[in-house]
């Protein structure tokens, strides 16, 4: 969505005072982005907010810079709502209990144990997610392991050896497993 500020008609230009947003921020509706004034340094200044909740994706003037009124000032990425809680967008705050937005392959719920509601969120966002973990273990030098109920192991080595045990089916894992050691 692009942000516009004066009457494109009234041929003024226009100062941005200053930027109360940066690149990646995230807005909400009505939300104070800049402020700005008419060239003459007397007058008055006013605010401009934003049409959409959002993120915004460019400046497009830098703050103490002269525009024409009615230029694009700068560009929000509307929300998508990724991520839900209660049915309120966790980004933006929008209440999105009467809004159907969610394709049914893309959405996956997420428990959270100490609340009875669910966190419904998207595979990209989970992805996103796992991606960051992975990323924040491997500079930690940490092992992540992963065990399921019966203690077996799953993921905790790049040994190649292995990819024979997970190549076969379940119920062939445990003498190959044994086979290993």
């Amino acid at each position: 969505t692009a942000v516009r500020a004066g009457d494109a008609s009234s041929g003024r230009r226009l100062v941005v005072v200053a930027w109360k947003v940066g690149i990646g921020s995230r807005v909400r509706t009505n939300q104070v982005l800049a402020v700005i004034r008419g060239e003459d340094p007397k007058e008055a200044t006013q605010p401009v907010h934003s049409p959409t909740s959002g993120t915004i994706a460019e400046l497009a003037v830098p703050a103490l810079a002269t525009f024409h009124a009615g230029s694009i000032l700068c560009e929000i990425q509307e929300c998508q709502h990724k991520t839900r809680f209660m049915d309120i967008c966790s980004d933006c705050g929008k209440d999105l209990s009467c809004v159907s937005i969610y394709e049914e392959d893309s959405v996956r719920s997420v428990s959270v144990p100490y609340l009875s509601q669910k966190v419904t969120t998207t595979h990209d966002v989970l992805e996103d997610i796992e991606v960051k973990n992975v990323a924040r273990l491997q500079e930690a030098k940490k092992l992540s392991l992963v065990l399921d109920l019966d203690h077996t192991l799953l993921e905790c080595t790049t040994n190649p050896s292995l990819e024979l045990v997970f190549a076969r089916p379940y119920r062939r894992r445990t003498a190959a497993i044994a086979s290993l050691q």
